[in-house]
């Protein structure tokens, strides 16, 4: 995903022509490392946003409304937060249930609510959980291909391997 991401930043769109590229690959990466370490000098930040979804001309009978996600991500020094609200789909058989979630990693312990559950863990049992929402709602940090997450509790090397 990466890859294609460099490729697009240094190609342009598709039927563009051929320019001749302005940064190399090192160029690119460093400015990456850049943009992160500027992120990270912050002692804390919040982003709020929304996600949203859009099919456009789907097939018959496949289309599944999905109303917007209004998200919250922050950080505090070692503490992370986020949460995600979303209405009900519409209609009065929606297909889809709204959320109303929020986590809070802090001092070792992780807890998410969902609604009305509530489930506390370390940071052992957050990474064997992948519905864990910490993993699930950082959408627009995520897309900037930053992370935000190692820091707050072990990562696994195992968990950025890419599967066969």
């Amino acid at each position: 995903m990466i890859l294609s991401l460099l490729c697009a930043l240094a190609l342009g769109a598709p039927g563009e022509d051929a320019r001749p590229a302005k940064l190399g690959i090192d160029e690119i990466i460093r400015g990456i490392e850049a943009n992160e370490k500027a992120w990270r000098a912050q002692g804390s930040w919040m982003v709020r946003y929304t996600h949203s979804r859009e099919r456009i001309d789907p097939a018959p009978g496949s289309l599944v409304l999905y109303p917007d996600n209004r998200l919250t991500n922050a950080r505090k020094g070692p503490w992370l937060f986020a949460r995600e609200e979303q209405a009900d789909g519409p209609g009065p058989m929606p297909t889809i249930t709204g959320r109303n979630t929020w986590v809070l990693w802090k001092n070792g312990i992780y807890t998410e609510r969902d609604r009305q559950n509530v489930r506390i863990m370390n940071g052992a049992q957050v990474m064997a959980d992948p519905g864990a929402l910490a993993l699930q709602t950082f959408y627009y940090p995520g897309t900037l291909f930053r992370d935000f997450l190692s820091d707050t509790f072990d990562i696994p090397e195992a968990f950025f391997q890419e599967s066969p």
